[in-house]
């Protein structure tokens, strides 16, 4: 089980926001469509009440999340946190907390994709392993890509990094 919660919901988060964005027709975003300052902070306090209410329900060792401008939350790797377990054991309890983030940044929110959208993540996971990440695993039934916990670790971590940056156009240009 992998130690970090980053890559499958970034990975999940990316695609999903490029599926919306693609799905309504509308242009790539621009400074202008970008969130705004004070949907971020919302999503940033929404995050924290996760983190607490988690701590309180038997996750102690939860860190805290790190918010990026969509909302979605990762976690810096923890010694004993697995995230996959952690939302597994908060699920009831916490849950409907996350309801209150836009479903492209809640990882406890059903998620499909149609098969189109499975060959496109199928490719950006071939491209990944053809850029540096050989043993990248395929993608879920879900569409979910979760890396190994040693991707987290340099030197794995900047070759890891260096891939997404040519791999990544991928789901933003053809996830629909």
């Amino acid at each position: 089980m992998p130690r970090t919660v980053s890559r499958k919901r970034l990975l999940c988060a990316a695609a999903l926001t490029a599926a919306v964005t693609a799905g309504c027709g509308a242009a790539p975003a621009t400074p202008a469509d970008a969130p705004s300052s004070t949907a971020v902070a919302g999503a940033a306090a929404v995050w924290r009440e996760f983190v607490s209410c988690a701590r309180e329900n038997g996750q102690a060792g939860m860190p805290d999340a790190v918010v990026d401008e969509q909302g979605r939350a990762a976690f810096p790797v923890a010694e004993g946190f697995n995230e996959k377990e952690a939302y597994q054991a908060v699920r009831e309890p916490c849950g409907a907390i996350l309801d209150r983030l836009p479903a492209r940044a809640n990882p406890l929110a059903a998620q499909s994709v149609s098969p189109e959208q499975m060959e496109v993540l199928q490719r950006y996971v071939q491209c990944m392993r053809d850029n540096g990440m050989p043993d990248m695993p395929d993608p879920g039934p879900n569409g979910e890509i979760v890396d190994p916990p040693r991707y987290a670790d340099p030197p794995l971590r900047d070759t890891r990094n260096a891939a997404r940056n040519v791999c990544d156009r991928i789901l933003l240009e053809d996830f629909q």
